[in-house]
């Protein structure tokens, strides 16, 4: 074609739209666990920018009650496709925690400080701690002794029991108040039974 036919031919006017698709997270199964547990690990896969664009990815993790479950530790390196979330819960605690899980993309500048075009997926997951909590096995109903060897069951992934013996004829509370590590406790001294 000739620039003259270049010139007869009408205008045309195009707007050119960058998306980005938004990141990918698989669904993430809640976890149910006994009190005093140790650190969990939860995997964490299909991890993506999404659409296959190459750009870098935060993951990030709140708990929704940190004085149960603090802030998970995460484990993840961009642009990885998998991850891990560390949760350690706090001793002596129970209840029903969310765990909020967000990856996050670089957006159409593919920069993570410039957050304002960064683009967020959001998962969440329950993390159910139930109590647990030591049956007094011995010494039975009836005590003829001042140093009875009071014993229990043992709890998983106990550290340490805390003994505590009121005293019901005086009122007295505590009349004993220690901790051992064993399934057993043999007071120091008579319990003016």
């Amino acid at each position: 074609l000739s620039p003259a036919t270049y010139a007869a031919l009408p205008s045309q006017s195009f707007t050119v739209i960058n998306s980005d698709d938004e990141p990918t997270l698989d669904a993430i199964s809640s976890i149910s666990i006994l009190e005093d547990s140790t650190v969990q690990t939860i995997p964490l896969s299909g991890i993506s920018t999404g659409g296959g664009v190459i750009q870098p990815i935060r993951v990030t993790a709140t708990s929704s009650n940190p004085t149960i479950v603090p802030h998970p530790v995460v484990d993840y390196t961009s642009p990885a496709s998998t991850g891990a979330l560390r949760l350690t819960p706090v001793s002596l605690k129970t209840g029903i925690v969310t765990i909020t899980v967000t990856v996050e993309d670089g957006g159409q500048d593919g920069d993570l400080s410039t957050v304002a075009d960064n683009i967020k997926t959001v998962r969440q997951f329950t993390v159910t701690i139930t109590a647990v909590r030591p049956v007094l096995t011995g010494p039975g109903a009836t005590i003829v002794s001042q140093r009875p060897n009071l014993t229990w069951t043992a709890v998983p992934n106990a550290v340490a029991y805390e003994v505590f013996v009121k005293n019901v004829a005086t009122g007295q509370n505590p009349y004993v108040l220690d901790t051992t590590t064993a399934t057993n406790y043999l007071p120091t001294f008579d319990l003016g039974i």
